[in-house]
């Protein structure tokens, strides 16, 4: 993993090699530029582990990151959110109560309140010196989608009290209905 410079290199071939690329990126800034990370602290979301917040997103005081987030400039988050294992882009919104997990909002989108947005973590063998994240097939044998992260597109609005589960979203979709193990175009 640690390149000539101390750094780090880590090869992105599909979305869950994103979130394990943020987490190595997150982990850089906590050795190198520790005040660029996000703190507890009592007027402050409660912090696990590795979170950048950037100084123009909105995060509501009773809201729990972490740990591996990435929250991007305008983003809003709602009371009582959890954020855990994602990346979170320019301007989306994430409504009270919700909860997002190993996944990528993109930007501009809108999780209603108590929606759930989730995927299959694809962490990397620990064993394997090399510490990669295989890349399988997007499908099984079945023509199933394998489970996987889960990608919401540039404006997508997942509605109020629903579950979007390993599953990727192209831009600009409204879900008024729950998804799981799809690919929405």
């Amino acid at each position: 993993m640690n390149g000539a410079g101390g750094g780090f290199w880590a090869q992105v071939k599909n979305a869950g090699s994103a979130i394990y690329a943020n987490r190595l990126y997150l982990s850089l800034f906590r050795s190198r530029h520790p005040e660029r990370l996000a703190t507890n602290s009592p007027d402050n979301p409660s912090i696990i582990g590795d979170v950048r917040i950037h100084p123009t997103a909105q995060v509501d005081s009773t809201a729990t990151l972490g740990p591996n987030v990435y929250v991007g400039p305008g983003v809003i988050i709602g009371e009582g959110a959890r954020v855990k294992e994602a990346i979170v882009l320019d301007r989306a919104e994430i409504q009270e109560h919700c909860c997002v997990l190993h996944s990528i909002i993109g930007w501009d989108c809108v999780l209603g309140a108590w929606s759930r947005v989730e995927g299959h973590p694809s962490d990397p063998n620990p064993n394997d010196p090399l510490g990669r994240v295989y890349s399988e097939s997007l499908f099984n044998k079945e023509g199933r989608l394998n489970p996987s992260i889960t990608i919401l597109g540039q404006g997508v609005h997942v509605q109020s009290e629903r579950m979007v589960l390993n599953s990727v979203v192209l831009p600009h979709k409204d879900l008024s209905l729950s998804f799981k193990n799809q690919i929405l175009l």
